[in-house]
Parts: structure tokens; C-alpha cells; sequence
């Protein structure tokens, strides 16, 4: 018994010292075992009937509208596994925090290693340093002017053939799993030189590269709300874990499928990913996972919120159509080099992705961490999550005049909006 309670005693002093650490961020009350989980699950419900988490992050935006940041903890904060969780709202110290100057002072978030059977151990997991220059430098190759005249036509004629698969004008249709379809074709065709034939399908079987990643994507979710889930072989479990093997099924028959030497093979990503002698076979596997699940999931929400937004509004949608096919036959695609000119598109697609932003990025402190920020020094303790949501920012009124409107003309004319590139 004396055991126990000086082992709680110890405990409790060592677990004190850190949490007065903390004293200099503000946060909402928080429930004595779940933290602000609680408030999460709470919440009111969307969707599937799934949390609004964002609406209970810009709830607590608008309670601390005056700080840089704020704090939430995921269970209780005595709890030994509790994860303190600092939110970035102010622009200046997100560019601190993700500033060369602070390089190597903060790690990828603890969302990257949720995501690694999806992204696998590539760019978006690997953390900086040599071997993330390296895959840098490979994934370059996909960025080329090239590859944007290969998009605007195999996207052209993707989109024609989707468009057309819709029939009657007059039927609804449920664009988002459409736009996930066309993003992984257009990505494939363009940076694999390979068609999933997504696009074609009629059955969810005879397109098992956007099923695998439907269920992936869902069962993560879940998972990341109820972390004790994970290791629980529940049904939803597994068909995820099925849905892994086939999404590496999938990959490694494309590997194989293809020949290096065949002179018909274009200049694509792949040529370059099997041909160099620094990579392994799983480190090309994995890079040709993060190029589809980050080239078509992103892609796919902005797509989605993009029709949305302009079937709101018919007045732009003309606008736009207008602009596009000026000077263009609208059974021919857009020349690639005239993109840049045309002004309303571009603005439309930045309001698109301020509004509707379709990633977070998390960072975490390694040790105690410390940035300045306008002669501020914000501290982050160490294990300290620090999490960007762009969603968020963007809503922020002291950014954006009228900031939950879709309002595209503020891009445009001497008095647009500041972009905020880092």
C-alpha cells in the first residue's frame, strides 16, 4: 500500500511540473477524463452523423479571438497518455513555426505516423533531413512544364467521358465520389503513365483503387476519434486492413506491370522512381502511395467544393464559362500556357481553397520549444502538439472582410486580398 501511494505521489509532483508548463495558454474547460474530447463528441452532428469538429475548433476561435494560439487537451490532463494540443491562429506565428529559421526545431505532427499506412514512409512522413531532401528531389520530377500540358488534356477528356456518364442535366448526383474517380485517372494517366479506369466503372469492384481508399479514409477517421479502436478486429477493422493489402496489391501489380526498358513508356514520376539506384522496391512503393493518396484525395475536395460553390451561384458560373471558353472551342482543351491569364478562374479557385481548405498540417516541440513572433517568445513544451488549420484562419475576420461569404472578386482589382504565401 505505501507502495502505491508514493508511486501516485511522484506521480502527481512530476506530472504538476509539466502541466506548469502550460500556464501561459489560454483554452476552453475541459472534462476531467476526456478533456476536450468530451466537447468533440458532444457536439452536434453532420454527415454520417460524425462531429463538427471545425465548427467546435471556430467556436473556440471566436473565445480566443485575441490570442495567437490556444490550448486543448485530448483526455484529461492528469491522465499520463492526455495530449496537449496548441492551436495556431495567427498568421505570423505560422509562418515562425514553419520558418527555415526554426528548421529542425519542431518534427512532423503525430497525424503523419496515423497516416502511414495510407501515405507510407515518403515525403509527407519522412522527417526533415537527408533522406526527405532526397525523395524531394525525385518528387520534383512530377512537377514539370510537361506534365501540365499532359493534365490539361488527359483531364479534359476524363471530365468529357464523366460528364457524359452522368446523362439527364436533370439528375442529381453525388459529385464528390465523382471527383474522387476523375482525380486518381487524371493522376495516374498523367504521373504513372497507367489507367485505374475509375472513371468507366459502374460497380465499385471494377474500380478497386477508389474503394480501397474509401474505406481507408473512413476507418482512419474513426479510428483517430477513438484511438482505442485501432487494435480492436471489428468489422470495420477488417475491411480496412483488407483494403490495405489491396491498395498495395494494386501498386506493386502496377511495379510489376511495367518495364523501364519498353521505349513506348513515357517520361513520367515512375520512370524515375524505378530507375533510381538509391531507392528500395518498399521506398518506391511508398512514394507512388503518397503521390495517390495526396494527388487525388486534395484534388477531389477542392473539385467538389469548387461545382458546389458555383452551382450556387449561376451568374459566376456563366462568368467563368465565359472566360474559359473565350477564344477556345469548347470541344478543344485549354492551351496550358494561357492558365495563368485567366483571372477569374484563378480567383475563383483561391476562394475555393480558402474557404473550403482541404488539409491541416500538425508539427510537434521534440524538447521545449521556443519562437518569436514580433519581439513575442511563445514556448512550446515538449510533446507538445501544434496543429495549423487552415480552415480556421481563414475565417478569421481581421484576414478577410466577410469571411464565411464565397466572394471571388476579392482576388481581383488593386484592392485583392493578401494570399499569405509562405
Amino acid at each position: 500500500g505505501a507502495t502505491i501511494v508514493i508511486a501516485i505521489g511522484w506521480y502527481l509532483r512530476r506530472r504538476a511540473r509539466y502541466l506548469a508548463l502550460f500556464q501561459g495558454f489560454k483554452g476552453p474547460a475541459e472534462h476531467w477524463l476526456l478533456g476536450a474530447l468530451y466537447d468533440i463528441l458532444v457536439a452536434p452532428k453532420v454527415g454520417d452523423g460524425e462531429p463538427d469538429v471545425l465548427r467546435f475548433w471556430q467556436t473556440h476561435l471566436e473565445t480566443f479571438q485575441d490570442e495567437a494560439c490556444y490550448l486543448f487537451w485530448a483526455f484529461g490532463r492528469w491522465l499520463p497518455f492526455a495530449q496537449p494540443i496548441v492551436i495556431l491562429t495567427d498568421v505570423k506565428l505560422v509562418r515562425a513555426v514553419l520558418s527555415p529559421k526554426n528548421y529542425g526545431k519542431f518534427t512532423k505532427g503525430l497525424g503523419y505516423d496515423a497516416a502511414m499506412p495510407l501515405i507510407g514512409r515518403a515525403l509527407l512522413a519522412l522527417p526533415d533531413g537527408d533522406e526527405w531532401k532526397l525523395h524531394r528531389r525525385i518528387a520534383q520530377s512530377a512537377f514539370r512544364p510537361m506534365i501540365l500540358s499532359r493534365t490539361v488534356a488527359v483531364a479534359t477528356r476524363l471530365a468529357a467521358t464523366l460528364s457524359r456518364n452522368w446523362g439527364s442535366p436533370d439528375k442529381a448526383i453525388d459529385v464528390h465520389p465523382q471527383m474522387l474517380k476523375l482525380a486518381v485517372d487524371v493522376l495516374g494517366q498523367v504521373v504513372l503513365s497507367y489507367d485505374f479506369a475509375s472513371v468507366q466503372a459502374t460497380r465499385a469492384t471494377d474500380a478497386p483503387l477508389y474503394t480501397a481508399y474509401k474505406v481507408i479514409l473512413a476507418t482512419m477517421t474513426r479510428n483517430s476519434r477513438y484511438p482505442w479502436m485501432r487494435p480492436i478486429p471489428d468489422a470495420a477493422n477488417r475491411r480496412y486492413w483488407q483494403a490495405q493489402r489491396d491498395l498495395d496489391g494494386v501498386i506493386r501489380s502496377l511495379l510489376r506491370s511495367r518495364s523501364v526498358a519498353a521505349p513506348e513508356v513515357a517520361d513520367d514520376l515512375l520512370v524515375h522512381l524505378m530507375t533510381d539506384q538509391t531507392l528500395t522496391d518498399q521506398e518506391v512503393v511508398d512514394t507512388v502511395k503518397t503521390f495517390l493518396f495526396a494527388g487525388h484525395d486534395t484534388t477531389a475536395a477542392t473539385l467538389t467544393w469548387a461545382l458546389y460553390e458555383l452551382a450556387k451561384a449561376p451568374a459566376l458560373q456563366d462568368r467563368v464559362r465565359g472566360e474559359v471558353l473565350c477564344g477556345t472551342p469548347s470541344d478543344c482543351p485549354p492551351d496550358p500556357s494561357s492558365l495563368g491569364t485567366l483571372e477569374l478562374l484563378n480567383a475563383v479557385v483561391k476562394e475555393v481553397l480558402r474557404l473550403h481548405p482541404p488539409a491541416i498540417f500538425s508539427r510537434n516541440a521534440p524538447r521545449p520549444t521556443s519562437v518569436d513572433v514580433d519581439g513575442v517568445t511563445y514556448v512550446f513544451p515538449q510533446k507538445c502538439e501544434v496543429l495549423i488549420v487552415p480552415w480556421l484562419l481563414h475565417r478569421r475576420g481581421k484576414y478577410f472582410r466577410d469571411p464565411e461569404a464565397f466572394a471571388p472578386d476579392r482576388w481581383l482589382g488593386p484592392d485583392r486580398a493578401e494570399d499569405f504565401s509562405f
